[in-house]
């Protein structure tokens, strides 16, 4: 069983020759929590539909850009979300009270096994700015992501 909760891409797409995949990061504001910002993930088939629940996700508290090498942070897996939060390009209005989801960026990552064995190396091309490496490991204090390069 996987220690993301669901979340982690598939064996089959963390080789090192992996295709990159779409990747997003949208700044979320819920009524009566404080905003974070929500990292998504897309499968390695770019052929989703905006419906389909196929993005891996997390909630991180600070933007992953502005981080030191050897910097990082705690983060949380959540479900699943809908395609369309990949490819979002304007702010967008939760249905349910769930409050206002903006995008912030975009870009794609390779994504790969750590080099234990344990963990996922994530070689992200960012839209806007320089790429970047960040290491997604989960330990016995939960979820961890840190900037490698």
């Amino acid at each position: 069983m996987s220690p993301f909760r669901g979340t982690t891409p598939d064996s089959s797409t963390t080789s090192s020759e992996s295709t990159p995949r779409l990747v997003a990061l949208c700044h979320h504001e819920p009524p009566g929590e404080p905003p974070h910002l929500d990292f998504f993930l897309g499968p390695e088939n770019p052929d989703f539909g905006d419906e389909d629940p196929v993005l891996s996700s997390w909630r991180l508290p600070t933007d992953p850009r502005t981080w030191e090498i050897g910097g990082g942070t705690a983060v949380t897996s959540t479900f699943s979300h809908r395609g369309l939060y990949a490819r979002l390009s304007a702010p967008r209005m939760l249905d349910g009270n769930r409050g206002l989801v903006t995008p912030v960026t975009s870009g794609q990552a390779v994504v790969r096994d750590g080099d234990d064995g344990t963990g996922l190396i994530l070689e992200v091309e960012w839209a806007d700015g320089p790429a970047q490496v960040f290491e997604l490991r989960s330990n016995a204090d939960g979820e961890q992501l840190r900037r490698i390069t």
